[in-house]
Order: structure tokens, then C-alpha cells, then sequence
């Protein structure tokens, strides 16, 4: 009974071997990827072991970025780094696929047997001499490679015992004239198409999720790039003053602060279908009103370009972003710039009902009159308001949303999020007019 059960024993315990060994190599494969030193990696249990109080003396990325750390070679004209936990999760990966679709191979199988126990010899080798580098070359250890090659050890140990009691059974069988297992040749079949499936599975995730790293960190250092050229006033400054200054008409209705002279007019050109449009009314509201304290004329107006080329006459057969227009302008007709401020954000926090948002329940929202500004949404004067904005857009030759101008000069897209081009913008207008002011008294 005892001799029965050790073979499924010592094959579980090779299979949690190499699943323990694979899931080492996984953890370093993620160093490779540079997932510790962003700080995502470090908090596992194992890549814990390396910033341990209780190992000190462990270099565990200084070993995985060395020379023996990665396998470089070519294919063709590419040159592939292939990470050396990347061969040894490939390794361990097989051990476990091979030893729990294979059952003992008989004598008469002794070429399986040998070939199995040559690879895991060879790992071990591979094994002992990356442990030798890091002793000798290195001068640095790292404690998940040592548990890898201790795992891998073991296994060895494990595979001459159960090739021990395989052995043994196949002798009894036949002393017993029993006959061996017929099956494993398909056995062994299955097991190599699993092993290469697996392998080829795991190359493919590999390459895809390095490169979808690179792409993102090349994608964060641009964005590192973009922040710092934002806190750049100078830079920000000359890009303002180099745009041509275009003559916008103002509306009747746009916002003034009677208690102090505006130290700017700025023209905003949006699309309520837009989801940058839609940032850009928060930064509006949080960034830039602040920066100016009240004495900014904002003037909205509608960019719609699906129907820029194609105006229609029938509100019916308007585009959604055209009847969210009029719906804005709608509600300032009724209430004013406050009911306009108030439907513009509502109109913003909707913009992805399809087909359309329930206006009629928006304009209750903000406490309209229903009716009326359901049939100022479909009247001649909010139509027209929007188609002159549109043409507008035309003139000026605006080709995206949100186009802002400030005093006549297009704000370029560097400087719409900066918080630092506002800023200095809002004090640059104060000290012109104070200066202004000045002579004024002075001449009077």
C-alpha cells in the first residue's frame, strides 16, 4: 500500500515544486519589467524578501539588471532580451505540465526517462552556475533566485526517486506478468503539444505586455514632458503673444462685473458632445475664474461640426450636439448667464444619454418655465443664434474643440490646462491696468 501511494506522492510534490519555482520566476519577472522600482511590485511576499531587515546583504535588483540577468540574442535583424526568469518560468512551467499528464514511464520507456531526467540535470547545472556568478562575479545575491535553484534542486531529488519507484513497480509487473501501461505514448504526446501551447502562450503575453509597458512609459515620460513645459511662463507667454489677434464680436449678454473693469474677454468655443469640451468647462470654472477673481468676461459660443457644412432649416433634422446648443441657449434666453451656467453643466453631465437628454426634466432642474423654454429651443432666434456661431467658428478658422481666445489671441493647447500660464496671464492684465490707471491720474 505504501509503495502505491509514494509515486502519486512524489509527483504532487514535483508539480508544487515547479509551481512554486514558476511562481519565483514570475515575481522577477516583474524587477525585468521595472514593477519594483515604481513601487507596484514591492509590496508581494516575495520581492519582500529582498528589502527584508533579516537579509541586509541582498542586491536583488542589482543581479536581475546584470549582464546574466537577461539572455540577449538575434533573430533576423530584431534583437530579442529574453529576461533569464523569463527561461527559468519556462522551465518550471514544464516540469509542472510534464509530471502531472505523465505517469512513470516503464522500463521499456527508458528513453523517456533518461531524456527527462537529462533536462532536469542540465537545470541544475544551469542552476549551480548561476549561483557561482552571483558568488563570484556578482558579488551579490538575490534570495528569490537562490529559492528557484533550491526548488529546482529538489525536484531533481524527486524525479530520481520516483524514477527509483517506477523502476521497482515495472519490475514487479513483471515478475507479476503483468503488462505495462499502453497509453503512454499518447501520454507523452499530449504533454509535449500542452508544454509547447503553454510556451508559445507565454512568449506571446510576454511580448505583448512589454510592449504595452514601453508604450505606457513612453507615454508618462510625455506627459512628465507636457508638465514641465506647463510650469514654463516664458515659454507659455510666447506661444500666447505669437497667435494672431482675431476682431471677435461680442455678444450683448456676455458676463460683466460692474464693480470692477474686466481685465479680460474670453471667447470659448465648445461642443457639448465632447468630452475634452467638457474637462475644460470644470478647469473653466475651478482654474481660471479663481486665477482672474471675478473679472473675466466669458462668452460661450457653439462649435457643432457634423453640421457645419450641412445647415438645415428643420430642428427635427438637427444633430443632438445642435439641439444641446439650443437647449443651452434656450436657458440663458429665459434666465440669463446663471440658468445658462446651470444647463451648460447639466448638459455636460449628460452628454452620453442616447439618443438625447430629457430636456424638458433639465430645464426643471434649474427651475425654468418648462414650455417656454421647450418652444425657445425650437424658436427662430436661439436657431439662428447658434447657426451665426457656427459660421463664426468658420471664419475664424477653428477646426477642434474647445477653441479658446483670450482678448483676441488664440490660447494654445499647451496652455489651456496650465495652471501657471493663467496665473501669470490674470497678474500680467492687473499690472497693465494699474499701470494705465497711473498715467491716467497722472494726466489728470
Amino acid at each position: 500500500m505504501e509503495r502505491r501511494l509514494e509515486k502519486p506522492i512524489i509527483r504532487i510534490t514535483i508539480i508544487a515544486l515547479a509551481l512554486a519555482g514558476a511562481w519565483v520566476c514570475g515575481t522577477l519577472i516583474r524587477a525585468h519589467g521595472g514593477e519594483w522600482a515604481e513601487g507596484s511590485g514591492g509590496s508581494s511576499l516575495l520581492a519582500s524578501l529582498c528589502n527584508s531587515v533579516t537579509f541586509p546583504s541582498a542586491r536583488c535588483e542589482e543581479v536581475v539588471e546584470s549582464r546574466w540577468g537577461s539572455v540577449d540574442f538575434s533573430i533576423g535583424m530584431r534583437r530579442v532580451l529574453v529576461p533569464t526568469s523569463l527561461i527559468g518560468l519556462a522551465y518550471f512551467l514544464s516540469i509542472a505540465i510534464w509530471f502531472a499528464l505523465v505517469p512513470v514511464p516503464d522500463r521499456k520507456a527508458g528513453r523517456i526517462r533518461a531524456a527527462v531526467l537529462t533536462a532536469l540535470s542540465l537545470g541544475l547545472v544551469g542552476s549551480v552556475f548561476f549561483i557561482v556568478v552571483m558568488a563570484v562575479s556578482l558579488g551579490a545575491w538575490c534570495p528569490l533566485c537562490v529559492i528557484a535553484h533550491l526548488a529546482n534542486g529538489l525536484v531533481l531529488v524527486c524525479a530520481l526517486r520516483l524514477h527509483i519507484a517506477g523502476h521497482d513497480a515495472a519490475t514487479d509487473r513483471s515478475a507479476s506478468g503483468r503488462e505495462a501501461s499502453p497509453y503512454i505514448a499518447g501520454r507523452v504526446a499530449t504533454a509535449l503539444v500542452a508544454i509547447v501551447v503553454s510556451l508559445t502562450g507565454l512568449w506571446l503575453y510576454y511580448e505583448a505586455s512589454s510592449t504595452a509597458k514601453r508604450y505606457w512609459r513612453e507615454a508618462v515620460s510625455f506627459e512628465n514632458i507636457l508638465n514641465q513645459l506647463k510650469q514654463d511662463e516664458t515659454l507659455l507667454l510666447d506661444q500666447y503673444y505669437a497667435a494672431e489677434h482675431v476682431q471677435i464680436p461680442s455678444r450683448n449678454d456676455a458676463v460683466r462685473d460692474d464693480r470692477n473693469a474686466p481685465l479680460a474677454t474670453m471667447v470659448v468655443f465648445s461642443n457639448f458632445g465632447c468630452s475634452a469640451c467638457s474637462c475644460f468647462g470644470w478647469q473653466w470654472q475651478r482654474m481660471i475664474e479663481p486665477a482672474f477673481k471675478g473679472r473675466l468676461i466669458v462668452d460661450h459660443r457653439h462649435y457643432v461640426p457634423e453640421s457645419a457644412d450641412a445647415v438645415t432649416d428643420n430642428y427635427y433634422e438637427s444633430p443632438r450636439e445642435r439641439h444641446m446648443a439650443c437647449a443651452a441657449e434656450a436657458a440663458r434666453l429665459q434666465g440669463g448667464e446663471p440658468a445658462f451656467r446651470a444647463m451648460h453643466n447639466l448638459l455636460f453631465r449628460h452628454r452620453k444619454v442616447r439618443p438625447e437628454p430629457d430636456y424638458a426634466d433639465l430645464a426643471e432642474r434649474i427651475r425654468l418655465d418648462v414650455p417656454r423654454f421647450l418652444a425657445d429651443m425650437r424658436s427662430d432666434r436661439v436657431r439662428r443664434t447658434v447657426q451665426e456661431d457656427m459660421e463664426l467658428a468658420a471664419q475664424v478658422g477653428i477646426d477642434q474643440a474647445p477653441t479658446v481666445f483670450l482678448n483676441g489671441r488664440r490660447v494654445p493647447d499647451l496652455c489651456l490646462t496650465s495652471r501657471a500660464f493663467w496665473e501669470r496671464m490674470a497678474s500680467e492684465l492687473t499690472k497693465a491696468q494699474l499701470r494705465t490707471a497711473s498715467r491716467y491720474q497722472a494726466k489728470h
